[in-house]
């Protein structure tokens, strides 16, 4: 997933879009298992994947866009951008991100700070719900999500 920052590079779910980087060179695997976000009232869950602008925000490429009438939007999130206004961009969901990814948001980012969130998201094809209720796991919530990332170890 640090290969993709600013490159548009897709590496998880052991997959690759890219020519030369197979997808066999995720040697640690923390990318390969990867969860579907459909729903959540967590702000850093929301805000992971947010379009910008469109072709009116472009710089380089919008006289481009503008004369082949192509539809362009300026993909971000948090991580790059800080905190977004409410009025400055659209929360597309669901996305996907690794297993490993949710993991860290949520123990690390947000349990600390919030009492009361959901989470709802698909894993290996299975619908699942994380909740917490007064800052405690609900029953039947995903256990890992509440536990360090092997990463922070």
């Amino acid at each position: 997933a640090t290969w993709s920052v600013l490159s548009n590079l897709q590496v998880e779910g052991g997959v690759t879009n890219h020519m030369l980087i197979p997808a066999w060179t995720q040697i640690f695997g923390y990318a390969a298992e990867c969860v579907t976000i459909t729903k959540s009232n967590v702000p850093l869950l929301q805000e992971q994947h947010t379009i910008v602008g469109g072709t009116s925000r472009l710089s380089v490429f919008r006289g481009f866009a503008e004369r082949n009438c192509i539809q362009a939007g300026i993909h971000t999130g948090a991580a790059l951008c800080g905190e977004l206004p409410e009025e400055e961009g659209d929360v597309i969901m669901p996305y996907t991100i690794p297993l490993v990814e949710l993991r860290r948001l949520i123990s690390a980012q947000t349990m600390p700070i919030l009492q009361e969130f959901f989470v709802e998201y698909t894993h290996c094809g299975a619908p699942h719900r994380f909740e917490v209720q007064h800052g405690v796991p609900t029953k039947g919530s995903d256990s890992r999500l509440a536990e360090g990332t092997p990463l922070d170890v």
